[in-house]
């Protein structure tokens, strides 16, 4: 009866992803004449998959559809492991060979392949210790009796595009007087254009020529080093949409030529690819609610041999199809529906048509075939399922992929006041997205119509009120948070209570002033110098400590800003006409210098009607300007709250801010009096500028 050959070729295959075992069934031929299956209109119950394997189809339980996923090693060794495996190469050439070619030839060939797997064998076990592996084959290869090899040169070539050695090693084998050169070389390609993930092939050949009986042995793996997915979404999308997958395909190739022994050459290709690809929803509550998965695998193998001068002969190909498609419990991974199709290509030269059909159908409906196709799936499905979990705890750690976002963001607001607040949620791609939302914590204020709800079309209204100010003066400060399609987020929201009183210091000033004019009563006329007098200066001297002025905002505004620092009034002289007849006296003044609170002054006032701006109102630089000695008459100062020039109607903003500021005024004035004790004259020009910084009521910067 024909071996089950296709059984062992699956499981061999099963071995390079997984990590299992070989298995020792036996089969026979099979490869590319494909088989259409008919189609049968078949209807599944609710809660039942659906089951194609060639021609059958059947409804069954959706977790029939996937095997469980069995532990898989590190990938880079498993692979290397099946390059490594001479043992399991020699086995499959010698199963997978024709009856025809066994006998007496196939104990010369198991003969010769003993002592070539016995060169190589060193040199996989050089090699797979570099990749520091581990198992049972190590103390296998020690077991093995000793040979002599001597390594030749690794010669490395670098490209743009990949990387590759070689190195040659020269084998002997005292016992039985066999000797062999042994060629090793790997190549890694990278395709540089994939630069975020980028596919790493790896390619891994031995070529053991025996230099006694003329043969040689050349074993060949090409396989990706890391199996990477093509798409991994670490944040959904505002929709709540994750997708992953992953792909990997390789290729085997073993090829024996010997001259003198029964087989003039046995060649086996196994060869196969993948894909698996997970799409992921999430729920308002940021949670995965549903998973779609899609799985597609090829297989595919070739066998020729050729012995007896040709005249038996062998050559056989097959390949099968499997595609799985359901949906996935969210939480554990269970399938929970789907559909699933197995296909298959045969072709044998031993068979006749129908046979093969026959055999095909055989293969097609052996639960082994399938499960050596699936178990391949399953571990790939299963690590992208981990990968889609590990997704979901990032995008729910708060504000990673979603954030959340209040207008405006903070207010001020006095005890029991309120304010409108709108707010909304967006994905890490700046799409508006739905939210649920919550307050997740409050030191103080509250929040109105929470829980609640936006979406991405509309946003939620809420209400905050203010409490009696706290910490920073902080009368709300709440932390609200929204789960959403696209992730977690959180807001905070403060509100801070109105001030009663901005604090300035004087960081810059300046001042010029001058004046002229007279002053006369029934005994005396006095006037100023021919030229007038002038000009007044001012040097400022910052202060520390307290602060140099305040804006009171408790109540009606009030307060006002005076610089220090040094004032100066410069000499003038003064000149005096009195009695009868007139006597004309000449005094000469002396500079006036103050030093202290004698720089330019500002004084605040409200304005009617307008809460959100102040009157600033200037006053002369002192010492005050007055043409007075002896006689009694008005003063020569100006009262500059009436005085247009020396009033300023500023936004409260200005001077809330709290970066420096200046204010400025520079104007001519007048003053013209009459009293019952004489007439006043004068006139002069004021140019004053201050500059001011807010700080704290002890007068320390705002920080």
């Amino acid at each position: 009866m024909r071996a089950s050959w296709v059984s062992l070729m699956l499981t061999a295959v099963v071995l390079a992803v997984t990590g299992a075992g070989v298995a020792t069934d036996t089969v026979g031929a099979a490869a590319t004449k494909k088989v259409v299956a008919k189609k049968k209109p078949v209807t599944c119950k609710a809660g039942q998959a659906k089951l194609t394997l060639g021609t059958s189809v059947r409804c069954v339980a959706p977790s029939t559809l996937m095997p469980k996923p069995a532990p898989a090693p590190n990938p880079l060794t498993r692979w290397t492991r099946v390059a490594l495996d001479q043992t399991l190469a020699t086995r499959l050439q010698r199963r997978l060979g024709d009856k025809r070619l066994r006998g007496g030839v196939a104990t010369r060939i198991k003969g010769t392949l003993a002592k070539i797997r016995t060169g190589v064998v060193p040199i996989g076990a050089k090699l797979d210790a570099s990749l520091r592996v581990q198992d049972a084959a190590a103390s296998r290869w020690a077991r093995l009796r000793a040979v002599t090899v001597t390594e030749g040169p690794t010669v490395v070539t670098d490209t743009p595009g990949s990387t590759s050695a070689k190195v040659t090693y020269d084998v002997s084998d005292p016992a039985s007087s066999t000797t062999a050169s042994v060629d090793v070389a790997a190549k890694v390609r990278k395709d540089a254009s994939q630069e975020t993930d980028p596919t790493i092939d790896f390619e891994l050949g031995f070529t053991v020529k025996d230099k006694d009986k003329g043969s040689s042995s050349t074993t060949e793996l090409a396989l990706p080093l890391h199996l990477n997915g093509d798409q991994a979404d670490r944040c959904p999308s505002a929709a709540g949409v994750a997708n992953r997958g992953t792909r990997f395909e390789f290729r085997r190739t073993t090829r024996e030529r010997r001259t003198k022994v029964g087989v003039e050459y046995e060649n086996t290709t196994v060869n196969g690819n993948g894909k698996v690809t997970l799409k992921g929803t999430a729920g308002r509550d940021a949670a995965l609610k549903s998973i779609e998965y899609t799985g597609t695998m090829k297989l595919g193998a070739a066998y020729a041999a050729s012995g007896l001068k040709g005249l038996a002969r062998a050559n056989s190909r097959w390949e099968f199809s499997i595609s799985s498609t359901g949906t996935m419990n969210p939480q554990t991974g269970t399938i929970t529906g789907g559909s699933e199709t197995l296909t298959g290509t045969l072709r044998d030269l031993s068979l006749n048509a129908r046979q093969e059909e026959a055999e095909l159908a055989k293969q097609l409906g052996d639960p082994a075939t399938r499960k050596a196709l699936l178990d391949i799936l399953a571990n790939l499905l299963e690590r992208e399922f981990k990968g889609m979990k590990e997704a979901e705890k990032h995008w729910q750690t708060p504000n990673t992929c979603a954030t959340a976002e209040l207008t405006p963001a903070s207010a001020t607001l006095g005890e029991g006041e309120t304010t409108a607040v709108t707010g909304g949620v967006k994905a890490k791609d700046g799409a508006p997205a739905d939210g649920d939302w919550t307050l997740q914590t409050r030191t103080r204020g509250n929040a109105t119509a929470l829980p609640g709800t936006s979406s991405a079309a509309a946003r939620i209204s809420l209400t905050m009120t203010a409490e009696a100010p706290g910490a920073a003066d902080r009368t709300a400060d709440l932390l609200l948070r929204a789960t959403s399609p696209a992730g977690v987020a959180t807001a905070p929201w403060t509100a801070t209570a109105p001030e009663t009183a901005l604090y300035f210091r004087v960081v810059g000033a300046s001042a010029s002033q001058d004046i002229d004019g007279t002053l006369s009563n029934a005994n005396c006329s006095s006037v100023g110098a021919p030229d007038g007098v002038g000009p007044w200066t001012f040097a400022l001297q910052p202060t520390a400590g307290e602060p140099d002025g305040q804006l009171s905002l408790d109540g009606a505004i009030g307060g006002g800003v005076r610089a220090s620092g040094v004032s100066t009034r410069p000499a003038w002289t003064y000149e005096a006409t009195c009695g009868a007849p007139p006597t004309t006296t000449t005094t000469p003044k002396d500079p006036i210098v103050s030093t202290g609170r004698f720089g330019p002054l500002v004084s605040f006032y409200d304005v009617p009607g307008d809460a959100g701006s102040v009157r600033v109102v200037w006053d002369v630089l002192a010492p005050a300007p007055i043409f007075q000695q002896e006689a009694l008459g008005p003063s020569c100062i100006p009262q500059t709250l009436w005085i247009p020039g020396f009033n300023q109607q500023l936004p409260l903003s200005t001077l809330r801010q709290a970066t420096p500021f200046t204010l400025s005024v520079n104007t001519a004035w007048t003053v013209d009096r009459t009293l019952v004790d004489g007439h006043t004259t004068c006139s002069g020009t004021t140019a004053l500028s201050l500059t001011l910084q807010r700080v704290k009521a002890d007068g320390s910067p705002l920080g």
